[in-house]
């Protein structure tokens, strides 16, 4: 533990840029923020006057959430599959934001198992998104696949991209052994969404939806101090890695 205060010194518990395989040219992540934790179980027997008389601690972990930009003009974004293992740490969920006052931002959830063994490499199912998010500054106001197939757009002049952010992440499901320590995990149901807000009230018919994609939810917000907004939220469910 550190005896005085530190300062400006973020550690990148997945190291991304290698976990990714960028190269020199390619656009890199510039970590911003750690934020790790541990927890762990207790379980507690009572006694017949219902007060505690035994107590075992089980089920020792670490998470962390790590925040990351770009800074590049060109270029597409690299994004870590959510179920890969780095470092240990099994990434539980990606999520980037993009924002017209700022570069784009990523946050990365993981977690690890602290009592006795951990997910070694490449020991679970992994889940990829297939979108291409380009490296720029501000909000970009479509996004296509690797084929170029435009999955949401919006075309109309005048509306601005208030918001744009996307979410990758998969069910995981950790099994204890024996004594309560971890013994086994895997991941299951590969979950996307695609959330937009607008500066101002864009048609349905100016926005372009791929069908593979579901509207869960589309609300305007008007009021006597703010211009007119629509925010929607798109979701998807993907199959795990081949």
């Amino acid at each position: 533990m550190a005896t005085k205060p530190v300062f400006f010194s973020p550690t990148d518990a997945i190291d991304i840029n290698t976990l990714l395989g960028l190269g020199e040219n390619d656009p890199k992540w510039v970590i911003q923020t750690a934020a790790p934790s541990t927890q762990k179980d207790r379980a507690s027997g009572l006694g017949a006057d219902g007060d505690e008389v035994a107590k075992q601690e089980y089920n020792k972990r670490k998470s962390v959430s790590l925040t990351y930009k770009c800074f590049s003009a060109t270029g597409n974004l690299s994004l870590p599959s959510a179920g890969t293992i780095s470092g240990g740490y099994h990434i539980d969920s990606v999520a980037l934001a993009y924002s017209p006052t700022d570069w784009p931002t990523l946050t990365v959830n993981a977690h690890k198992h602290d009592d006795g063994a951990t997910h070694a490499a490449d020991s679970c199912r992994t889940y990829t998104t297939d979108l291409v998010f380009p490296a720029q500054f501000g909000v970009p106001s479509s996004i296509s696949d690797g084929t170029a197939t435009v999955m949401f757009a919006m075309s109309v002049a005048g509306i601005g991209m208030r918001s744009l952010s996307f979410s990758l992440a998969c069910t995981h499901v950790d099994e204890q052994g024996s004594a309560g320590n971890w013994l086994a995990g895997e991941n299951h149901d590969g979950v996307e969404t695609l959330d937009a807000e607008f500066t101002g009230v864009p048609a349905s018919g100016d926005l372009t939806i791929h069908a593979d994609w579901t509207m869960t939810s589309d609300g305007e917000t008007s009021g006597n101090t703010a211009v007119d907004s629509r925010t929607v939220s798109l979701t998807r469910h993907i199959s795990k890695d081949t």
